[in-house]
């Protein structure tokens, strides 16, 4: 079946050509008086519209997708399959998992230009685990490279990330809690999938700037690019809850079934997240098959996933291929300088 190409969501008003005014009439009589107007209807944001667009076009991806893998496995008698079907032919099959209270609290103040840093510092200073994984953050490898001390405080951490290190946080912690355990036979894989996203993060946010992208955004990328696959779990684990039994599902099924539908299924988990569509749409898109031009960040995602994969299976940086398939643009000597800082602070923490 032919694949769905997304296309590139912009949100760009299309410019409209001025018409000259005809001339106005003369009164040739006092004017009446004129009824109040009407309340103008709240206007949707270039943002909403984009977000709107992008999200109708990854849901045909991900039906596109679901058809082809009923082609593949449609009516073989392959265990538990059709349950499989039947789920992610549900209404709301792309529906997420929403993230905890204290999560969510935190998410929604990162998203107000204005906040205060004491009211942040609170809400997070009210879940441990939250603080425990923003202190993480703050004293990592890639931040104690730039700052002298370590930080013990939650507002000297997050004074220390910002705004986006601060979500990136928050997200690895959604992630890890809440769609990283689907059940019995799920675990293992599932758990191979997070440790490679925890790996291309600093990777991703190392490549940033060699593709004019913002590090911090990057590494929030990173974490969840991969994060269909753990969608996808999450809905298997729920039909095992409703079945009150494991399910019995192929290895090929479970392998093709991610390849086929974790891209789309990502990016509308980011855009629930509340990622804006150009961010949702890289990790949409972080394959890059086709490679679409003007979306710095899917190359970012791409060349990190590579370079992450190539490193645990023990094979070669082969940047040359890896830019003529990604038909990547961006500074290839900046990429060059982050490999190799990036190794020199591997072997530093080993």
């Amino acid at each position: 079946m032919e694949s769905v190409v997304l296309d590139w969501v912009t949100g760009r008003k299309k410019k409209q050509k001025k018409v000259a005014a005809a001339p106005r009439p003369v009164r040739t009589e006092p004017a009446r008086p004129v009824a109040a107007p009407t309340p103008p209807v709240v206007a949707v944001t270039d943002a909403e519209a984009a977000s709107e667009e992008l999200q109708s076009k990854l849901l045909a991806a991900f039906h596109a997708r679901i058809d082809e893998l009923e082609e593949q496995f449609g009516g073989c008698d392959c265990g538990d399959v059709e349950v499989v079907f039947d789920a992610l032919r549900q209404p709301d099959s792309h529906e997420i998992r929403q993230p905890p209270n204290a999560a969510q609290a935190v998410l929604a103040v990162c998203r107000r230009r204005n906040y205060s840093m004491a009211e942040l510092t609170r809400l997070i200073a009210k879940d441990p685990a939250l603080s425990q994984a923003l202190l993480r953050h703050a004293n990592s490898a890639f931040y104690l490279s730039r700052f002298s001390q370590k930080v013990i405080s939650i507002q000297a951490a997050v004074q220390r990330i910002g705004t986006k290190g601060v979500n990136a946080t928050v997200m690895s912690q959604v992630i890890e809690g809440e769609l990283s355990r689907p059940g019995a036979g799920l675990d293992k894989i599932a758990s191979l999938v997070w440790q490679h996203m925890v790996r291309t993060a600093p990777i991703a946010r190392g490549l940033a700037r060699a593709f004019r992208q913002d590090p911090e955004a990057i590494y929030t990328l990173g974490l969840l690019h991969d994060a269909g696959k753990l969608v996808l779990f999450d809905r298997i684990a729920d039909q095992r809850k409703r079945m009150r039994r494991d399910l019995k599902l192929p290895e090929a099924f479970i392998e093709i079934a991610l390849r086929l539908v974790h891209e789309s299924l990502g990016g509308l988990a980011a855009l629930q997240w509340g990622l804006d569509p150009e961010h949702a749409a890289a990790i949409a898109q972080h394959h890059r098959q086709p490679a679409v031009e003007g979306m710095p960040a899917s190359e970012v995602l791409f060349l990190a996933e590579r370079i992450d994969l190539a490193r645990v299976r023990q094979q070669p940086v082969r940047l040359d291929l890896w830019w003529q398939e990604g038909r990547l643009e961006g500074d290839r000597a900046k990429v060059e300088q982050a490999l190799e800082a990036h190794m020199a602070e591997d072997e530093a923490a080993a």
